[in-house]
């Protein structure tokens, strides 16, 4: 048995709590409002027990007494100093180990409250095992059976989103999943079945490209189709928790084009991103603040907006970050990455200089993530600001190149590639997509890197050539 220590107060001098048994695979330490996963302890026997803390980067000792095999009520919490974080810090000493990988395109990934990650995209096998289109691995990226998707998506999943009950809802171009007829969107029990408190009807005419979930429970949908449940419905809609359309969020006249990302603010107002240029028939060209109800927020001013697609954006405090196809927004050079004010003008305290390049073919930033204070940027680029950066980029709050997170190479992988990744819980800054190295080592299509670059795939094992004896002649 290992033994799970709660933290009662966040105070750390000369602290009390509470002893718990809890077995070696699982359990967690909640030190004051953060749970953390009991795989990060160090050691699971009686003695000094070290956690790393990575929303606070600080080691704490949780000291437990060796008092034979009733441990004693109560033990002491010391709060030792903020150590300088390094590549080798916990909990970034070890590798995942998997077998290739996908054999086709990740499109989509999220974690689950268990640290399980679920995989959709264009793929139908894991491993060499086949797994269509959907496939939930376990911390260790060892494949989580426990989970049942019978014979999976007939076609391409773009989007997987989790709601606050565990629930999973699944859109992308699909018809049906493990053989019932699902019109471009589903909702997954935690085991994988079907939910069948989700009814979509006919679902989408075309392809679902982002799923939100608000606080509230009703779900926003924004891609490519023109009707949901063969009713007009162009481009973004809102559901309510059990399928149903929220006739609450009217757009009037809707977007006049395809929706790639939905930005969630608390004040319920959503940021819309895509190829649209106007929605209620008025000229947004690829932005567009609404309010809880779908109407127009003016208080944001995009001008002219964007003269190329936008695919991704993040809200970092009261800023948005947004990334695409674009070189310029409301007249103004920016090259695939923009910080704007909640006004909607250029926070100009971002400076990106030149921008994201490539040396031929077409150029687009995919994704933005925050991690820290930084931003994680993904897309089909070769070079940040006439500095080297192959496919990826962490950068500073201000725009600079993060110098800490050394990328090497980059990745390798063909022009025009979609490739795209999330963060972990812990860090780990998850890419996946279509390519086959990262700074010269073989990764196939995913790649687990630490938050300084460092890659973190177990190394692939080499294989033995078998030979076939030379038979001894017969005299």
């Amino acid at each position: 048995m290992a033994i799970g220590v709660r933290i009662l107060s966040d105070n750390l001098s000369g602290l009390t709590t509470n002893v718990t048994y809890l077995p070696e695979s699982g359990g967690t330490i909640d030190l004051g409002t953060q749970t953390f996963p009991f795989n990060y302890i160090s050691s699971y026997y009686w003695g000094t027990y070290n956690c790393y803390v990575p929303t606070y980067a600080t080691t704490y000792s949780v000291v437990v007494p060796l008092s034979g095999e009733t441990p004693t009520p109560t033990v002491t919490a010391t709060q030792t100093p903020t150590p300088t974080i390094t590549p080798s810090s916990t909990p970034w000493n070890y590798c995942y180990s998997f077998n290739g990988g996908f054999n086709n395109q990740a499109e989509a990934a999220v974690e689950d409250p268990d640290e399980r990650i679920i995989f959709v995209g264009e793929f139908t096998t894991y491993s060499g095992l086949p797994f269509n289109r959907i496939v939930r691995v376990n911390r260790d990226v060892s494949i989580d059976e426990t989970f049942n998707i019978g014979t999976g998506f007939d076609n391409s999943v773009y989007d997987v989103e989790l709601q606050s009950n565990g629930k999973i809802l699944v859109g992308g171009f699909f018809s049906s999943y493990s053989g019932v007829s699902s019109g471009k969107i589903v909702r997954l029990n935690v085991n994988g079945s079907i939910d069948n408190t989700f009814t979509a009807g006919t679902g989408f005419n075309n392809t679902v490209w982002v799923i939100k979930v608000q606080t509230d429970g009703k779900i926003l949908v924004g891609g490519n189709y023109t009707q949901y449940n063969g009713n007009p419905h162009s481009y973004l809609i809102r559901l309510n928790s059990d399928g149903s359309v929220d006739n609450s969020f009217n757009t009037g006249l809707g977007l006049n084009a395809q929706v790639y990302d939905i930005i969630l603010q608390s004040d319920g107002k959503k940021i819309i991103l895509g190829d649209f240029t106007t929605v209620n028939g008025n000229s947004h060209v690829r932005i567009v603040r609404l309010n809880d109800d779908g109407s127009i927020d003016n208080t944001f001013n995009s001008g002219t907006g964007f003269n190329g697609t936008t695919y991704s954006g993040l809200l970092d405090g009261t800023k948005l970050v947004v990334v695409g196809a674009f070189f310029e927004y409301n007249g103004q050079t920016n090259r695939q990455i923009v910080r704007l004010n909640t006004d909607g003008s250029i926070d100009n305290t971002f400076v990106s200089n030149g921008g994201f390049n490539r040396f031929s073919g077409l150029t687009y930033s995919t994704t933005v993530l925050k991690y820290s204070d930084k931003y994680f940027v993904i897309g089909d680029f070769d070079t940040y600001n006439s500095i080297s950066a192959e496919g990826l980029v962490q950068l500073n709050p201000d725009g600079s190149i993060d110098e800490s997170f050394d990328y090497g190479t980059g990745l390798v992988y063909s022009g025009n590639t979609f490739n795209t990744g999330i963060i972990l819980r812990n860090g780990v800054h998850l890419v996946f997509g279509e390519f086959d190295e990262y700074n010269g080592d073989q990764v196939g299509d995913i790649a687990f890197l630490n938050p300084f670059g460092t890659l973190l795939n177990c190394p692939r094992p080499t294989q033995t050539p078998t030979t076939t004896p030379t038979p001894t002649p017969t005299l």
